[in-house]
């Protein structure tokens, strides 16, 4: 095969049996985990004081699902492209394949561990507020805007919930330290510098450098890119992480849900299932 690059015709028809190759090497590729269930919080719908509750968990219950999905099939993707790049030599080819379909996928993929948490977080924050009106008679509407809910609102919001300790010290793990310096703090430098490339090119050839005594000087060096086989690693245990963050997650709400359930019966308040239909005055 010539070094030359392909010419449109012949790389596009390439591309197309590469990517034939790669979909039957991800369909041989075991799950990178279990998928996260839907439809585990359906039967617990209410109206009146926590018809704001009921519809905010139906969202993010299936919201946070889908994010844990797309994560696996990404992971996947990557573990199936790894695969296939094992078996290239042709530099051009890869290098075709990686503008086309893999670098894409990456970039996605080695974002969504921070995505993740960070909605995790906002779900958390929403839920333990609403669901704190069973605390107090007189509960206050003092919410954050969306835009300033960090793990801070989770842990006021959270404080009065048993399992809430540990769903925060599950999503504590996902996206720590490791998994930035094993990506080379891509999340960061890709959002708001320049990245380390994947598997090809180098970045960060000049760096501003300050000490401990303020003194600036400027380095020259290289960020080497990242290589699949470490990607698909990593994510794949990002993904367990955030699996087990949704487990936590999981537990928080049925103590919630019981915590509510019980407060309606001991109250004698109206309680609205799925099925019931929204009361009216007489």
């Amino acid at each position: 095969m010539s070094d030359e690059f392909f010419e449109e015709g012949e790389r596009n028809v390439l591309l197309v049996d590469e990517f034939r190759r790669f979909l039957k090497i991800r369909d041989s590729l075991a799950p990178s985990g279990a998928l996260a269930p839907y439809k585990w919080n359906s039967k617990h719908r209410w109206y009146g004081a926590f018809l704001v509750y009921s519809e905010m968990l139906n969202e993010h219950a299936r919201e946070l699902a889908n994010s844990l999905n797309e994560f696996g099939r990404h992971v996947r993707t990557l573990e199936a492209w790894a695969n296939r790049f094992s078996e290239i030599e042709d530099i051009n080819l890869k290098f075709d394949l990686m503008l086309e379909f893999v670098e894409p996928v990456s970039i996605v993929a080695i974002n969504l561990p921070y995505v993740i948490r960070s909605r995790f977080i906002y779900s958390t924050s929403h839920l333990c507020h609403q669901a704190n009106k069973i605390r107090s008679d007189d509960w206050i509407d003092n919410f954050p805007l969306d835009k300033d809910v960090w793990f801070e609102s989770a842990d006021k919001s959270g404080a009065t919930w048993k399992r809430y300790k540990k769903l925060k010290l599950s999503l504590e793990k996902i996206a720590g330290k490791d998994f930035g310096r094993m990506t080379s703090d891509f999340r960061n430098s890709y959002n708001h510098r320049y990245s380390a490339r994947v598997e090809f090119g180098l970045s960060n050839i000049v760096n501003r450098l300050v000490d401990h005594n303020g003194k600036i000087s400027y380095g020259i060096g290289q960020t080497e890119p990242l290589k699949l086989v470490i990607i698909v690693d990593q994510l794949k245990q990002q993904h367990s992480l955030a699996m087990a963050a949704f487990n936590c997650y999981q537990e928080l709400i049925k103590e919630q849900i019981a915590a509510i359930e019980k407060w309606e019966n001991d109250s004698g308040v109206f309680k609205g299932t799925e099925t019931n239909s929204i009361p009216v005055d007489q």
